[in-house]
């Protein structure tokens, strides 16, 4: 079973919470994949458990607080 949750930002991002078996309670976060194109009803998402969502959200209060660090070394 799936509920999708109030986000801040309803036009331009969705969430969906939804069990996810082994992985424990899960998240899918969906955009539009090109919102200027009303034209493509295409969407990306990503999927993250509570551990993954709770590492990611402390990242971006680090980018919104402007306290972020660039990763060295590693090539993406």
């Amino acid at each position: 079973m799936s509920t999708k949750l109030k986000s801040r930002n309803p036009n331009k991002v969705g969430l969906t919470s939804f069990g996810g078996g082994k992985r424990g309670p899960c998240i899918q976060i969906t955009t539009a994949r090109n919102p200027d194109d009303s034209m493509d009803s295409f969407f990306n998402a990503v999927t993250l458990n509570i551990d993954e969502a709770e590492r990611l959200a402390l990242d971006l209060l680090d980018f919104v607080n402007d306290k972020e660090e660039q990763e060295i070394g590693r090539a993406h």
